[in-house]
């Protein structure tokens, strides 16, 4: 199966998307904007996963502690991915 996990970081005003980088994504803008996310990988539990994958695509570090995310569920894409999604609130001063 096909699982990914990604993590919405927000603030009391704005929320941190990530746009698709490569040649096919350059020019488009409008509905291409996501949140960081990734494959889990074996055995990995979906949080762990969404933690590592919002460090690699961001460069930017969040606590493991557990406790601050807040579980969303999951969305199934068109493409037939699952993505299991978390939130955490930041001050946005880090």
């Amino acid at each position: 199966m096909n699982i990914s996990a990604g993590i919405i970081l927000f603030t009391d005003t704005k929320v941190f998307l990530v746009h698709p980088g490569g040649p096919f994504f350059d020019k488009k803008d409008d509905g291409c904007w996501s949140i960081p996310k990734g494959i889990l990988d074996d055995k990995e539990h979906p949080l762990d996963a969404a933690i590592r994958e919002f460090t690699e695509e961001t460069g930017l570090a969040l606590s493991y502690d557990s406790s601050s995310y807040i579980e969303l569920g999951e969305v199934r894409n068109k493409n037939n991915k699952t993505v299991k999604c978390f939130a955490v609130k930041t001050s946005g001063t880090e």
